[in-house]
C-alpha cells in the first residue's frame, strides 16, 4: 500500500505565486517600450482625470491621438490609477502587470480545483505563466536578459 502525500492548497498557491514572481522578476528592470508609448506615455486620457469619461467611450489609444479597434475601459482605468501612483516609473508598471498575471494563475488554480482537475493544476498553471512570458514583449526581453546572463545567444526573432 502506497502512502499518499498530502499537499495543502495554501502551500500550492504559495509555491505558484513564488514561481510566478521568479518567472517575471527580470522584467522589473526593463523600461517602458513599444506599445507603451501609445498606451501610457503619450496617452493624455490616463494622465489627466478630466478625460475619465472618455476611458469608457473611446478606443484604448485615442488619448495618444490614434485610432484602434480595441475598447478596454477597465485596462485604461487601471492605467489611470497607475499613472497617478508612479507616472512613467517602469518597475511599478511591471510589478502591477506581474501581480495581474500571477493573480490570473491563482484564479485558474481554483477554477481547475473546482472542476476537479487537481492532477493538472500545477501543469496548467505553469503553462499559463510560461506561455505569457513567450508572448509578452517586455517579458521576451526579460528572457533575453536571462539568456545573456547564462552566456547563450539571444535573437529578437521569436520562432514558434
Amino acid at each position: 500500500m502506497r502512502n499518499k502525500i498530502h499537499i495543502s492548497n495554501s502551500f500550492l498557491v504559495a509555491c505558484l505565486i513564488v514561481i510566478g514572481f521568479i518567472v517575471y522578476m527580470l522584467s522589473f528592470q526593463n523600461g517602458l517600450f513599444w506599445d507603451d508609448d501609445d498606451f501610457i506615455l503619450k496617452n493624455a486620457y490616463i494622465q489627466d482625470t478630466q478625460y475619465l469619461p472618455k476611458l469608457f467611450s473611446e478606443n484604448v489609444i485615442a488619448g495618444a491621438g490614434l485610432v484602434s479597434n480595441y475598447w478596454r475601459p477597465v485596462l485604461l482605468s487601471v492605467f489611470t490609477i497607475e499613472w497617478h501612483l508612479w507616472g512613467a516609473w517602469a518597475p511599478g508598471w511591471h510589478i502591477v502587470n506581474t501581480l495581474f498575471h500571477v493573480g490570473d494563475g491563482v484564479l485558474l488554480f481554483w477554477i481547475l480545483k473546482l472542476l476537479e482537475l487537481q492532477g493538472y493544476l500545477c501543469l496548467f498553471w505553469l503553462f499559463l505563466q510560461l506561455s505569457r512570458v513567450q508572448i509578452q514583449n517586455d517579458y521576451f526581453l526579460s528572457l533575453c536578459l536571462l539568456i545573456k546572463k547564462c552566456q547563450m545567444p539571444c535573437s529578437h526573432k521569436v520562432h514558434l
